[in-house]
């Protein structure tokens, strides 16, 4: 039902013309959220940063599909993908996690050399590590 909802209301963003404004602004709040929980993932308050994160991954991923439209939007995706290394490795996603910094890297305008890049090329041999040595494509 939720889907149903969510197509729904995508369709009458475009309508009104409204639905590439909106997108941007949610990849700006998702990108903003990640980058601010990720210094926190590994503080005292490690434990509510992740209660707080959990409901909102769909969010997190629908932003990062967006950045799929747009050259412009792919540093976005990229430190959006950084922010969230360690919440996914803790929440035992790897698998998705080597997915999405699989997609970003192959992004157009995401060939730059820049910090960006780097780090997820990192995290993208962190969860590729991860998943070799434990040979599952999750862990928990």
């Amino acid at each position: 039902m939720l889907e149903t909802v969510r197509q729904y209301a995508h369709e009458r963003l475009n309508e009104a013309g409204e639905g590439e404004a909106t997108r941007n602004r949610h990849l700006e709040f998702y990108v903003a959220l990640a980058e601010e929980a990720e210094p926190e993932l590994h503080g005292r308050e490690q434990r509510a940063w992740f209660a707080r994160l959990d409901p909102e991954l769909e969010n997190f991923l629908a932003a990062h599909a967006w950045c799929d439209r747009a050259e412009e939007l792919a540093e976005p995706g990229l430190r959006l993908v950084f922010s969230l290394k360690v919440y996914l490795l803790h929440r035992g996603l790897v698998a998705l996690g080597r997915r999405v910094t699989v997609e970003d890297l192959t992004r157009p305008g995401a060939h730059a050399r820049n910090l960006a890049r780097c780090r997820v090329l990192w995290v993208a041999g962190e969860f590729s590590y991860f998943m070799a040595v434990t040979g599952r494509q999750d862990i928990t």
